[in-house]
């Protein structure tokens, strides 16, 4: 960075204090268990006032733990298209019983332990359902 500012600096002292608290933390993967692929997608079309970027974020649990997420800013674009495609598509799965959609509640919401400031209590909750722990926490 060329011009770093104090907003730098207390971000940077954020990261290196999380860091610090979750150096023992992480997903536990154990063997056997229910083989359902699980999906929690959430998306915030045009929320950035400044801009009106959308957010799109998922989680993708196998065995009820994390093993891939993602969370970006989408810039509107000419492919928006393929969301109709992605939506009929779907659609045509559920009609045939391979895919289930279920709505989520904000607090049921897992993929927000990953995109949204939380406070400490609705962290801890939503951590255990991704398969996250602390490592004393394991047996």
């Amino acid at each position: 960075m060329e011009n770093p500012t104090e907003l730098h600096l207390q971000a940077a002292k954020r990261v290196i204090r999380y860091l610090k608290v979750t150096t023992n933390f992480g997903i536990f993967y154990k063997k056997g268990g229910d083989d359902n692929l699980v999906t929690y997608v959430d998306s915030d079309y045009a929320s950035d006032l400044k801009d009106r970027k959308s957010i799109s974020s998922y989680v993708f649990l196998l065995r009820s733990r994390a093993i891939s997420c993602l969370s970006k800013n989408l810039v509107m674009h000419a492919r928006t298209k393929h969301i109709d495609v992605h939506f009929h598509c779907l659609y045509e799965l559920t009609k045939v019983g391979i895919v289930e959609l279920v709505h989520c509640s904000t607090e049921e919401q897992l993929i927000d332990a990953t995109t949204q400031p939380l406070t400490l209590n609705v962290f801890l909750k939503l951590q255990g359902p991704l398969g996250a722990y602390f490592e004393n926490e394991v047996n």
